[in-house]
């Protein structure tokens, strides 16, 4: 898969195989920062945690996912970034699927994925940088936002168009949703409108 360079707009890239491998897909992990997030902490006076931005188009996807029963985790490496868990709670992700810390990461899918009796086949990951690779390694899916490194985008299944924190999640899942014939579904359940468009 070519990745193109840092300039300029790229349209989502994915290899054969991965409508395939997004139709199994029942549980979907996430990094925070750079794929919830542009990737920028903010250390501002005065407040005690930092501060993260997080793009609402994102979350609308995360709560349609939800619905068509896939399983929404998050993790981040930063065990003080206690932003993300009323982020969290407000998504209906619960805090048993919210990792804050810097153990191995792998552990901690493995148990997600075990709780849930999920193989890892049914597993995705979206990422975006060198220390997500391991966790591709343990998924059936890897997914890339459009500001991920280079390496990762090359060993990833899908690459979204929009960058972290700007609705690269929400490209994922309907992207998820479309190969596994929900996201008609979901469309006509928000408004019988939408069977002009479908």
């Amino acid at each position: 898969m070519e990745v193109p360079g840092e300039e300029g707009a790229m349209a989502m890239i994915e290899t054969d195989g991965c409508r395939d491998k997004a139709r199994k897909i029942r549980f979907l992990g996430m990094n925070v920062n750079g794929v919830l997030t542009n990737g920028q902490i903010f250390h501002l006076g005065g407040l005690r945690q930092p501060a993260i931005a997080f793009d609402s188009h994102d979350g609308a996807g995360i709560g349609l996912a939800q619905k068509a029963g896939i399983v929404v985790a998050f993790m981040t490496g930063y065990p003080d970034l206690k932003a993300i868990l009323p982020r969290a709670k407000k998504l209906g992700v619960g805090e048993a699927f919210v990792y804050r810390g810097d153990d191995d990461k792998r552990t901690v899918l493995k148990r997600w994925l075990n709780a849930l009796r999920f193989s890892p086949e049914q597993a995705a990951f979206i990422g975006d940088d060198l220390g997500d690779a391991v966790l591709f390694e343990k998924v059936g899916m890897c997914i890339a936002v459009a500001s991920a490194r280079p390496e990762i985008r090359l060993i990833s299944d899908l690459v979204t168009e929009a960058k972290g924190g700007e609705g690269a999640v929400r490209e994922a899942i309907e992207y998820i949703l479309k190969a596994q014939g929900e996201w008609n579904k979901l469309l006509l359940a928000t408004s019988p409108l939408f069977k002009y468009v479908i």
